[in-house]
């Protein structure tokens, strides 16, 4: 499973990326406000707790849901790192 971590980084590293500010900056709560789990929950289509899960590595998105994380937080499939995708 990914660590409780990876998803809310690179959460953050795509709002730095959207509001030009260097890797490793601090994000400010309105700089992320696209990418919270709220928003993000509901530009893949899945409920708030769904991803919540995901992120504390209890449950693993399907390889539809991978796809569309990674597409919205503009990464690579391979760069979201979670392990045993389930077919859709």
């Amino acid at each position: 499973m990914a660590s409780a971590s990876r998803l809310r980084q690179l959460r953050e590293d795509a709002a730095r990326r959207l509001y030009g500010l260097p890797s490793g900056s601090p994000v400010r709560p309105r700089q992320a406000g696209l990418f919270t789990i709220a928003a993000l929950a509901q530009r893949i289509g899945v409920q708030e707790r769904t991803l919540r899960a995901w992120e504390a590595g209890e449950q693993t998105p399907t390889a539809r849901h991978h796809r569309a994380l990674a597409r919205e937080l503009g990464v690579k499939v391979e760069d979201l790192k979670l392990d045993a995708l389930v077919d859709s």
